[in-house]
């Protein structure tokens, strides 16, 4: 098994944990994955752990790394400008929110960001 099929397979691993509840093997098998092989949705998958957990400085981390690997990818995107939004960055969330509308028009929750934004702004 190759070094990428081996992340995967734990990539695979910790989803199934995480289907099942189990957080904490989950988030072991993820962080292996991420040794083998760095992937957005990995990151992605370990942010939504952590966050589950209140772990605010650790998820911040990667959902920044799953932004900065795969930003590209709407929802990654999406979380990464409501962090940055909830920590105070209006303006880079604000930027990002746009890029997704920008190639996603129908990019609901995207769209109520930067609403809430301006909004909030704009008072």
């Amino acid at each position: 098994m190759t070094t990428a099929e081996q992340a995967l397979a734990y990539y695979y691993q910790g989803k199934q944990l995480i289907a099942e509840g189990n957080i904490d093997n989950a988030v072991s098998m993820l962080k292996k994955s991420i040794e083998l092989d760095e992937h957005p949705k990995v990151y992605e998958l370990l942010y939504d752990c952590t966050k589950s957990y209140g772990d605010d400085k650790i998820s911040f981390e990667y959902i920044r790394k799953a932004y900065q690997s795969g930003g590209k990818q709407d929802l990654i995107a999406y979380k990464y400008a409501l962090e940055l939004y909830e920590h105070g960055n209006k303006n880079e969330s604000l930027k990002i929110c746009r890029e997704i509308i920008s190639r996603n028009r129908s990019y609901k929750k995207a769209e109520l960001l930067i609403k809430q934004i301006t909004e909030v702004t704009d008072e």
